[in-house]
C-alpha cells in the first residue's frame, strides 16, 4: 500500500468517526424587535421559526406588610410594567410562601383520581377557597400551588379580554400602567422572596418534527435560551417564616436570624452588617431561652436602632412603599442593608416585641 493510499485510508475513517457538530446555515438570530429568529435543519431542509421571549417588560413590584388587630399579617403588592416595555405583563408568581390564611386547608387533587366527575367537583370547591383565600384584581386569575418542600407557589394569570373601543385582544398588564389589588393574609413573618414576573411572549414552534435529534444540535441550544427568557426575577416580602404555636421568642428569633443571612447572597445585606445584626440576635435570644425577658429586649431595640440609622424614615410606609419598587431596593446604603431588608427586619423584631407585651 502506497504511501498516499495509506494517508486517504485514514482520512476516510477519521471522517466516519467524526461526529457532525452543526449544519451548516443554522443559526440564532436576535432581530430589531428583541425576537429570535431560528433557522434549524430537520433532516432535509432548512426550516424557521421565532421565538418570543417572556422578559421584554420593565416591571415593578412593591410590597406592603402590615399586622392586623388579629395578628394577622396582612401582604398586599402593586405590579408596574414600565414605559419601556414592549409586551404586556400576563403573570406574577411568589416562590417558597410558607403559608396564606384560608378557610379550609388548600388541598391537591389526589393522585390516581379515575373519577371525573368527581375530580370536576374537588376542584371546584378548592378553587373556591382559593378564590376566599386571595385577594385578586379584576380580569386576573389566582392560583395557589404545592410546591414541597419549599412551601407553596402563589401566582396571578391575567385574563385576556377585548378591548371594548378598538376591538384589541388585550393580553396583559399593558406598558405605562400599574396593577395594585393582590395578596392575601398569613400567620408567618415576612422575608425576601422571589417573584418571577413573565411578559406575553411566544415559545418556539414547529410546522414539523422540529430540529433533527440526529444531524441538529441547535435544539439544546433552543431550550437554553427559553430558560433564561421565561421570565424576569423581581425581590418583595412574602411569608416565609413560620411563627411557632404557643408563641416562643428564641425559637422565633432563631428563624428570623436564619433568613436575614440568606440575604447576604441575594445582595440586601452586608456581611460586616450581618455581624452586627448577630451579637444582638445572639444575646437576645440567650436572654429569652433562660426566660429573662427584660435582659432580651434591649438586644432588640438595639437591632431596631442600628436599622433607623440605615433609613430614618423606616416606619413611613409611604416612602418605603415607593422606593422598594422594582429592584431599587437590591443597593445597601452605607454598606448595610437594603430598604426592603430593614422594612422586614424591622417589622419583624417589632411583632416579636409586641407579642412580648410592648406597644
Amino acid at each position: 500500500m502506497s504511501i498516499l493510499y495509506r494517508f486517504l485510508f485514514f482520512v476516510c475513517l477519521m471522517i466516519q468517526a467524526t461526529p457532525s457538530f452543526s449544519v451548516s446555515g443554522e443559526s440564532i438570530v436576535l432581530d430589531a424587535n428583541g425576537d429570535y429568529l431560528i433557522t434549524y435543519w430537520n433532516g432535509s431542509n432548512l426550516m424557521q421559526t421565532k421565538l418570543v421571549p417572556n422578559t421584554k417588560i420593565e416591571p415593578e413590584l412593591s410590597s406592603v406588610f402590615k399586622l392586623s388587630e388579629q395578628g394577622k399579617v396582612i401582604y398586599r403588592y402593586k405590579l408596574t410594567n414600565g414605559l419601556g416595555g414592549r409586551q404586556e405583563i400576563e403573570a406574577i408568581a411568589l416562590f417558597n410562601v410558607s403559608s396564606i390564611i384560608s378557610t379550609q386547608p388548600i388541598k391537591d387533587l389526589p393522585d390516581g383520581t379515575e373519577d371525573m366527575e368527581a375530580a370536576e367537583r374537588f376542584m371546584e370547591h378548592r378553587n373556591t377557597i382559593v378564590n376566599n383565600a386571595l385577594q385578586t384584581p379584576l380580569q386576573w386569575s389566582g392560583r395557589v400551588t404545592s410546591a414541597a418542600p419549599n412551601g407553596i407557589l402563589v401566582d396571578w394569570e391575567y385574563d385576556y379580554k377585548i378591548d371594548d373601543n378598538y376591538g384589541l385582544l388585550i393580553e396583559g398588564l399593558l406598558p405605562g400602567h400599574s396593577q395594585s389589588g393582590f395578596g392575601f393574609k398569613s400567620l408567618d413573618l415576612p422575608s425576601i422572596a422571589i417573584a418571577e414576573i413573565r411578559g406575553v411572549g411566544q415559545s418556539s414552534e414547529y410546522e414539523d418534527e422540529g430540529p433533527d435529534p440526529e444531524s441538529s444540535e441547535i435544539e439544546k441550544q433552543i431550550g437554553e435560551l427559553e430558560a433564561t427568557t421565561r421570565f424576569v426575577p423581581r425581590l418583595a416580602a412574602a411569608p416565609m417564616i413560620p411563627v411557632p404555636s404557643p408563641f416562643d421568642a428564641a425559637v422565633t428569633l432563631e428563624r428570623i436570624q436564619t433568613h436575614v443571612h440568606t440575604w447576604i447572597e441575594m445582595k440586601h445585606l452586608a456581611p460586616e452588617f450581618s455581624v452586627q445584626l448577630d451579637l444582638f440576635f445572639k444575646e437576645a435570644i440567650e436572654a429569652f431561652r433562660a426566660n429573662q425577658p427584660r435582659m432580651g429586649r434591649p438586644h432588640l431595640q438595639n437591632i431596631r436602632h442600628l436599622l433607623k440609622q440605615a433609613y430614618a424614615d423606616i416606619e413611613n410606609e409611604a416612602i418605603a412603599d415607593e422606593q422598594s419598587s422594582g429592584n431599587q431596593g437590591a443597593q445597601y446604603k452605607n454598606g448595610m442593608i437594603s430598604r426592603l431588608g430593614a422594612r422586614i427586619l424591622d417589622f419583624n423584631v417589632k411583632y416579636v416585641l409586641k407579642q412580648l407585651g410592648e406597644k
